[in-house]
């Protein structure tokens, strides 16, 4: 093949494509039609379609038309359905979309092939009930829909130009079968958004309200002054957006009188910066639908009817216009906030304080709460600016917002026995609030201090000292973990810690946080001058500086304990918190006595004495016999599992608790290493409490149990 013969070739295939192109520009190709294969309107390729008539027996039709952006040559945009006759108005998306689903899906339950005129006729084709027509691409198409199927099982259909007839679905023509005002845009006020809008005006049933946009906020100019409920406009303006039709009652802005539209039962004007705002009057009941009135949007109409409910939003009364929370600020609206010598900002996670130029982390929580209990004032009384200034001006919090709208200052006025007066910002009046609001507007820096007070990790604890200082004199125990992390106590006396107590002490005081903040510097009745205990952990990471954390414990009150740390403000901590760092570092488990390694044991009471010995895998009497079983067994499981309720103190046994001449004394004998020496002195009244002393011979801590965990032991009889 020449080189010739290849270019013309290539020249006449790029003008066939071009024809193919343009050709299928105005038509359906193969592929459209082949996907469609199973339906009636074959040729229905809803993507295609832009103009659709309905007409109904022998009425007008109504017509559809799609308007597609004006760059869309192929037809591949949605575009908007809009009502070319007997109307021009908006179609209703819903309405419309139902009506052509019908079309695209409609099948045939019976397909008749053939048919003559006389058929036609019969089927009531030729004066069809309806006739559907649309354009698709540069075809036109129509649907003919007849008489009933006298097997019940549908009605005739048929398209024109073909030669046979359909029975389709009684379910097609109920979905067709809808007047011209089936099909219209309901929405009274359709493009109308209300994002820009700077003046609403109600009027009817009473005094005219006006509201006005300024900066951020609305305000109440009449009836009364001040600022306006915060929801109060977007309320209206929301009413007026989605207020929707039920009827349509007349096309022009006719008989306003006799449907209550001259002097309406309700107009509501809302102004815009840019665009037309709105006009809505609403009248009287909407002729035999009691639960509906008349309306009309603008000023030509149409009438229509709405129901009473949908506009049961303009029924305001002037007592309800206006904002009564002291803060009308939601948290997330605010971004910085400004209260004396102390700023709160928000941190990139959390918020943080200012004060004196440095910055520290801040309490959400509290910070939260001081914001919630702003919003929670509630104003009691409004008053005109003129009626006097109440000194406001005393104190001020200005809340700076996250939208970068203006600021909103609250100003603290004059504080009496009748509350506190503030203004709000520019608000046209002065506000009359509880006499509490006042020492919210006058915060201490305390109030928002961040109350987690330490971040440590508690396997980093090396030591662990608690220090007591009463009548009695000073007490001192330190625990320290050896190799293998094993807890030892050295002082008061040498012996194994409570691992449980000691990690447990490490733990808290890791992860400190203070239940909230009482005051910069100790007062008297904080009762830590000097503390009642302090409590220290030494932490030692591998990696990073040691550190020593020392909390000194005050005075319990009803919330929980007084606390701080050294040199620091005084804080409470939870009762629970308090509890746990003034319990002993001895071990409670120091009584436990190693029963399966005992050979021999004596129970000496009031110069009697009570000895058993092991026999094998049984016990028996010293002096023959064999003692009673179950008390036995109850004897020895209590005393192996035996511990302490707590430590009464640390030394050797006095006569303060009956332990120097004991009512029982319990010596167990191990196979290897001295006997085990357990005196149990009489019941004794600790805080209220009734408990038993013990001692075991060698340690210089005094324990002590409730009864009932001794009652095995102390009545034990062979």
């Amino acid at each position: 093949m020449s080189k010739r013969t290849t270019i013309v070739l290539a020249v006449l295939n790029a003008a066939l494509l071009g024809f193919i192109l343009l050709y299928e520009q105005g038509t359906l190709s193969t592929t459209d039609v082949a996907r469609r294969s199973g339906q009636v309107l074959r040729r229905f390729v809803r993507d295609r379609v832009d103009h659709v008539e309905l007409v109904r027996g022998d009425g007008a039709p109504i017509v559809f038309d799609r308007e597609r952006e004006e760059d869309d040559e192929l037809g591949d945009s949605l575009g908007t359905w809009t009502l070319s006759a007997p109307i021009e108005a908006p179609a209703d998306d819903d309405a419309v979309d139902s009506f052509l689903s019908a079309l695209e899906w409609l099948d045939a339950r019976r397909t008749l092939e053939g048919i003559a005129p006389d058929d036609r006729a019969r089927m009531g084709l030729d004066e069809p009930r309806f006739v559907v027509r649309f354009r698709v691409m540069d075809e036109e198409v129509a649907l003919r829909v007849g008489s009933e199927a006298p097997t019940g099982d549908g009605v005739y259909a048929a398209v024109e130009g073909e030669d046979r007839a359909y029975v389709v679905g009684t379910d097609f023509v109920e979905s067709i079968d809808h007047d011209v005002d089936h099909f219209r845009d309901k929405d009274l006020f359709a493009g109308f958004f209300g994002a820009g809008a700077t003046a609403i005006t109600v009027s009817g049933g009473g005094p005219e309200i006006r509201l006005e946009k300024t900066g951020p906020r609305w305000h109440v100019r009449a009836p009364v002054v001040g600022f306006a409920d915060d929801g109060l406009a977007d309320r209206l303006v929301r009413a007026i957006r989605d207020l929707r039709a039920t009827r349509f009652v007349s096309e022009a802005a006719d008989e306003l009188e006799a449907r209550g539209l001259d002097a309406p039962w309700r107009e509501v004007r809302v102004t815009e910066d840019e665009g037309d705002g709105a006009r809505l009057r609403v009248g009287e009941a909407c002729g035999e639908h009691e639960d509906e009135r008349y309306a009309i949007a603008g000023d030509d109409g149409p009438v229509v009817c709405v129901l009473s409910s949908d506009v049961q939003a303009l029924e305001l009364r002037p007592e309800t216009l206006r904002e009564t929370a002291l803060l009308p600020l939601g948290d997330d609206a605010i971004e910085r906030i400004e209260a004396g010598d102390v700023t709160l900002r928000r941190g990139e996670t959390s918020w943080e304080m200012v004060s004196g130029g440095d910055a520290q982390p801040a309490d959400d929580a509290a910070i939260a709460a001081w914001l919630g209990s702003l919003r929670a004032a509630t104003v009691r009384r409004f008053e005109a600016l003129d009626a006097g200034d109440h000194g406001v001006g005393d104190a001020t919090v200005t809340f700076h917002r996250s939208d970068d709208e203006a600021a909103l200052a609250l100003h603290l006025g004059d504080v009496d026995d009748e509350g506190a007066w503030v203004r709000r910002g520019d608000e046209a009046a002065h506000v009359l609030v509880d006499a509490e609001a006042a020492a919210l507007l006058r915060p201490e820096p305390l109030r928002f201090r961040a109350t987690a007070l330490a971040s440590a990790e508690s396997g980093d604890a090396r030591w662990v000292e608690s220090r007591v200082e009463s009548s009695a004199g000073v007490v001192t125990e330190r625990a320290v973990r050896g190799e293998g992390g094993a807890w030892r106590l050295e002082a008061p006396v040498e012996m194994e810690a409570d691992r449980v107590v000691v990690r447990d002490v490490a733990r808290r005081l890791a992860t400190l946080t203070a239940e909230r903040f009482v005051a910069d510097a100790p007062a008297p009745e904080h009762g830590l001058a000097p503390p009642s205990r302090t409590v220290r952990v030494h932490f030692e990471p591998e990696e990073g500086e040691a550190t020593d954390l020392a909390i000194q414990l005050g005075a319990r009150t009803v919330e929980g304990t007084y606390a701080r740390l050294t040199d620091g403000p005084v804080f409470l901590v939870s009762p629970e918190l308090a509890d746990a760092l003034a319990r002993p570092l001895a071990s409670l488990d120091a009584l436990t006595v190693p029963v399966e390694d005992l050979t021999a044991l004596r129970i000496e009471r009031d110069g009697e004495v009570t000895e058993l010995q092991r026999d094998g895998t049984s016990w028996q009497l010293a002096g023959g016999g064999t003692p009673d079983a179950d008390r036995t067994r109850a004897l020895l499981d209590r005393l192996s599992t035996l511990r302490a309720t707590r430590v009464l103190r640390y030394g050797a046994p006095d006569g303060s608790f009956g332990l120097t001449a004991p009512r029982l004394r319990v010596v167990a004998t191990p196979r290897a290493g001295d006997p085990i020496t357990l005196s149990i002195g009489a019941d004794t009244d600790v805080d209220g409490q009734t408990l038993v002393p013990l001692h075991r011979a060698g340690l210089d801590v005094v324990y002590a149990l409730t009864p009932d965990l001794l009652r095995s032991v102390v009545d034990y009889t062979p």
